[in-house]
């Protein structure tokens, strides 16, 4: 990488910069803790966090082989980013050329040093750069353990049918934990406007495979929306179904649509039915929008400062993705996809209402007066 574009990649990475994140990217730093000494047990518990709990030896081994040999090309570049997201741009990237929207212009990803869990990306006429981190991949993982246990045990409990919101009052009272995670998540985002610094959040090992599909299939969705920002860049005036430019924010549903495309294409190769249904893109915002109302109530200072202008309010991404999910699919599957994404709304719903009750019992009545704009 030639000096000037390497300190032009530092100054934008510098810009996204939150304050007090330099542990983070400090990769001597991390590879002492991770490797040297007694540092074996903290290793496997950071390699659990992106891999999965109950790390086979072997497995372990290639995570620490990964720390050893990892060189950061910025002084920003973390070993943990790249891990979790240099496999899902791979993938992305393999599912639009399959689509036939393979980009003319390669993409750079790098470390973004920013805690919230959004994304940034730069297109340009020449390289296009994908920031994304840490922010992100706790954020999807942390509400990944929460939907995926809801989902899985309310679905055991219900015998079959599906989830009705009848269900969900007696479903948290039998498992009360569940309430209890997704209020001290939005509670911690209220104030922090992340999850970076959360903690550990246990889950069951029988949960395991159920989360990490659903923690994938969000990636894969946020990846594919910023991958729509570089088809916009170098494909404009040429798509027949490019957005209209008189509509307010139409770039920003357009992406989600391309990422709702590239979800449902990479989901059908890789059998995720959380990816291929929608249900992993609309879990991400319903999590979403249960953190901002949060912020928005209990911390309205902070939360008017993470207000962009640049992207449609949480509540109108969701009301656009759930009228595009039973399109572009073949009607013999419109039944069993719109029936899933259903189930996930009687969840998402239920979640809802019992984080509400807590940010009322906290003295959240006055939310800003707009709800911030999730900034995928």
């Amino acid at each position: 990488m030639q000096d000037d574009t390497l300190r032009y990649i530092e100054h934008l990475q510098r810009k996204l910069s939150t304050p007090g994140m330099e542990p983070m990217y400090d990769h001597a730093r991390f590879r002492r803790i991770m490797l040297e000494d007694d540092g074996q047990r903290e290793a496997r518990r950071a390699a659990s966090l992106s891999l999965g709990e109950h790390l086979s030896d072997e497995v372990f081994e290639q995570y620490a082989r990964g720390i050893r040999e990892f060189v950061p090309k910025t002084a920003y570049d973390t070993f943990t980013s790249n891990a979790i997201f240099a496999p899902i741009v791979s993938e992305v990237e393999q599912a639009l050329h399959d689509m036939g929207r393979k980009l003319a212009h390669p993409v750079r990803m790098l470390t973004s040093p920013d805690a919230s869990p959004s994304p940034a990306s730069q297109p340009s006429t020449d390289e296009h750069y994908l920031f994304i981190g840490e922010g992100t991949s706790r954020f999807c993982n942390y509400w990944g353990k929460v939907f995926s246990q809801c989902l899985a045990d309310a679905s055991f409990d219900a015998q079959g049918r599906r989830i009705a919101a009848d269900d969900m009052k007696p479903f948290f009272e039998k498992h009360p934990s569940i309430a209890a995670n997704a209020i001290e998540l939005a509670l911690h985002y209220a104030f922090f406007g992340n999850l970076l610094h959360y903690g550990v959040l246990q889950q069951s090992p029988e949960h395991f495979g159920f989360r990490m599909e659903l923690v994938h299939a969000m990636e894969v969705f946020i990846v594919g929306h910023e991958y729509g920002h570089f088809l916009l860049q170098e494909y404009r005036d040429a798509l027949p179904d490019q957005p209209d430019e008189d509509v307010r924010h139409a770039d920003e549903h357009w992406c989600d649509g391309v990422g709702l495309e590239v979800c449902r294409h990479w989901g059908a190769r890789a059998g995720s039915w959380f990816a291929f249904s929608g249900a992993a893109p609309l879990i991400f915002f319903r999590a979403t929008s249960m953190c901002e109302n949060a912020r928005s109530r209990l911390n309205a200072d902070s939360a008017r400062l993470d207000m962009n202008d640049s992207h449609p309010p949480t509540a109108l991404r969701l009301e656009f993705l759930r009228g595009l999910i039973p399109t572009r699919i073949h009607p013999d599957q419109t039944d069993s996809v719109t029936g899933y994404c259903g189930e996930v709304e009687v969840v998402g719903d239920a979640l809802e209402q019992v984080v509400a009750g807590a940010i009322r019992l906290a003295g959240g009545d006055n939310p800003v007066d707009e709800e911030p704009g999730a900034q995928v």
